[in-house]
């Protein structure tokens, strides 16, 4: 073999290994197993009435005219909304199907209640809220269903561990691993301090499921937000809302 097959032969299985190691990195983060044939032969508002009605008043009300996915999606006359508090398995993850599929049967077409997080405001485009549906509280609903799992952020007005028991909990892969898993209760998900990358001016919690993409040479980690702002590191993650 001469020189130049032999270059091209490493140079293709190069490539090869970063096509397979990158498709082994995109099974990472959070996801769920529930079925969605759970949900085709039951109607929406039997699912709705296995729920008690919530004290959280309505601010706005409109009509679900499209769902992006489990946790976002547009009312007519308020925008685009992203549930308070929650968060559904990103495009390409298990479990995003089903839980978007949930969010169209419940949503989709209906008029809705929403109640804005005062402390969030609008991130990215996007009103952070609370919505309602028949009067009952949907972001606690997906959490009960087990269709997302807490994405706990403090500069909120709303307290997802009052919408769940103790003994909730969700699954996400460990960083580094396609096949073992780690389980988190709601109280390890609470985000403690901030994390970010040397070459990013972007900031996380440190249970943003984006962390474990940035690797240890280039993490640095900040007490407080003021610090990580202090530090470079102005925008906040669109995910988890730091």
């Amino acid at each position: 073999m001469n020189n130049k097959k032999l270059i091209i032969l490493v140079i293709l299985s190069i490539f090869s290994i970063g096509m397979i190691m990158g498709s082994v990195s995109a099974t990472g983060g959070y996801y769920h197993n529930v079925k969605q044939s759970k949900y085709t032969s039951v109607s929406a508002n039997k699912i709705i009435k296995k729920y008690p009605k919530t004290s959280i008043k309505t601010e706005k009300t409109g009509v679900c005219t499209r769902v992006i996915d489990g946790d976002t999606f547009y009312v007519s006359g308020i925008g685009k909304i992203r549930l308070s508090q929650v968060d559904t398995p990103e495009k390409g993850y298990k479990g995003c199907k089903v839980s978007t599929y949930f969010t169209k049967k419940l949503l989709l077409g209906k008029k809705i209640g929403v109640n804005f997080d005062s402390k969030q405001g609008k991130s990215y485009g996007r009103w952070i809220a609370v919505v309602k549906i028949k009067g009952r509280n949907f972001n606690q609903i997906l959490l009960k269903e087990k269709l997302a799992r807490i994405l706990y952020f403090k500069n909120s007005e709303f307290n997802p561990y009052k919408w769940v028991p103790s003994s909730y909990k969700t699954t996400t892969f460990t960083s580094g691993s396609s096949n073992k898993y780690s389980s988190y209760s709601s109280s390890s998900l609470k985000g403690s301090y901030y994390v970010a990358s040397k070459n990013s001016n972007i900031r996380h919690w440190n249970t943003c499921k984006y962390v474990s993409k940035i690797k240890s040479y280039n993490k640095m980690t900040f007490s407080s937000k003021s610090k990580a702002i202090n530090a470079g590191k102005t925008k906040s993650c669109s995910s988890c809302h730091s």
